[in-house]
């Protein structure tokens, strides 16, 4: 199988519960940083049957 699921988080509660990143870390850095979407990616890994993963992180305007 290629695609198992997806998560779309757009607040920082959607990120904290579903990809278990810590809300001190999107705090401390922004949601938009390096640091909370290599957080995002390792846990859609961890909440998933994936291998591998990848997170994008924005601001909508």
């Amino acid at each position: 199988m290629w695609f198992d699921r997806c998560f779309i988080t757009y607040s920082n509660n959607a990120i904290n519960e579903m990809l278990d990143v810590d809300l001190d870390l999107i705090n401390e850095f922004g949601a938009v940083l390096k640091e909370v979407v290599n957080a995002m990616a390792t846990g859609a890994v961890k909440n998933s049957n994936a291998d591998i993963s990848v997170a994008i992180s924005g601001i909508a305007g």
